[in-house]
């Protein structure tokens, strides 16, 4: 093509700041709007949720998205994508863009459940970097259900030091947490009450709030694959998922990585 019938860069730059912020996001409601989502599994839909870095062109003045070398000499800039994939439908359902510092993964999928784009029933299937009570609180709170892999229970930052767990390769067991704001010096209740800190993000508690109590059911799984042990957490009732069936969803969780890398 002729170069001379080309746009400047300046006007290119122009032309694109007229570009509404939601002009994108509304194409992408409109066309899943158009094509509704129908498939589901023992009637919920399967959701994915994951996220990735992504690379835009360096922008140094901007803190929230600039990333400095460690040799302190120049950087790089990009955005954070948290996205929602439907596995039965093979295709995306929802995302949160925003610069890499600004927005975790964890807020990322609290403001797309928040949204709640399905009216039936949902299950949020994710990766140990959603293992957290805020997520699990938005998910209950909506009336949905989540199952979401958990690092291993003596880790460190374990949420579950102190629950007492069965000496075998394999266990599916029901625990109470009781979450608060307060501590409570209590050897009955140690195991179920979790403290939160003021500084913790828990959107159902007010930081200064030291009466409200948000008390959640959830099961704890520890299951074989392979050579290897997997822990998950989950909301799913026992008497309608057995532990051979949250090994089945964990699994169809790939699909959003096999989707995301034929996609680069």
């Amino acid at each position: 093509s002729n170069s001379r019938s080309l746009p400047s860069v300046s006007a290119f730059v122009q032309q694109r700041a007229k570009l509404s912020l939601d002009a994108l996001p509304r194409i992408f409601r409109c066309f899943n709007n158009r094509l509704p989502f129908t498939q589901t599994y023992r009637g919920l839909h399967l959701i994915a949720c994951d996220g990735t870095d992504l690379n835009i062109p360096s922008i140094p003045g901007d803190k929230d998205s600039f990333i400095p070398y460690n040799s302190k000499n120049g950087g790089y800039s990009q955005m954070h994508l948290t996205a929602l994939f439907d596995l039965l439908e093979k295709r995306y359902l929802d995302a949160e863009v925003s610069p890499r510092r600004k927005m975790g993964e964890n807020p990322a999928l609290c403001c797309m459940v928040d949204r709640n784009i399905f009216k039936g029933r949902t299950l949020y299937i994710a990766d140990r970097g959603f293992n957290c009570f805020n997520t699990f609180a938005h998910v209950i709170n909506a009336g949905q259900f989540f199952l979401i892999r958990i690092k291993e229970l003596t880790s460190r930052n374990s949420f579950c030091k102190g629950i007492s767990f069965p000496d075998t390769e394999e266990f599916d067991i029901v625990h109470t947490f009781i979450l608060a704001r307060k501590t409570i010096h209590d050897d009955r209740i140690n195991t179920s009450y979790k403290s939160l800190q003021k500084h913790q993000v828990f959107d159902f508690i007010a930081p200064d709030d030291k009466r409200t109590t948000f008390i959640m059911r959830l099961r704890i799984v520890k299951v074989k694959l392979g050579d290897d042990y997997e822990y998950l957490i989950t909301n799913l009732p026992e008497k309608k998922y057995a532990m051979s069936e949250l090994k089945y969803l964990d699994n169809l969780r790939w699909g959003i990585m096999r989707i995301s890398a034929y996609g680069r």
